[in-house]
């Protein structure tokens, strides 16, 4: 699942435990309504360290990052590099 938090300009979101194809439609359909919004111009995806990231929602953050959405990633998390690793991609 995961946590929604605004400040200004600036959405997080943060990650939990695990984020599989069972929570991916709810997930994506917050984060486009809130890519939408024209007041936010960055939007945060910060996984836990416990945050198992399965390769749906992997192909959600790929595409959102594509489309034009300012979406950003903290860099160092293990969990994230693990993924870009395993796929060769870089978000």
């Amino acid at each position: 699942m995961f946590e929604i938090k605004k400040k200004n300009s600036t959405v997080k979101i943060y990650l939990k435990e695990t984020c599989s194809i069972m929570e991916i439609e709810e997930f994506y359909n917050e984060i486009t309504k809130i890519a939408k919004d024209k007041k936010i111009k960055k939007i945060e995806i910060i996984p836990s360290k416990e945050c198992n990231i399965d390769t749906s929602y992997f192909q959600i953050l790929i595409s959102l990052k594509n489309s034009g959405f300012n979406i950003v990633f903290p860099k160092g998390k293990k969990n994230l590099e693990e993924i870009e690793t395993l796929y060769g991609i870089k978000i």
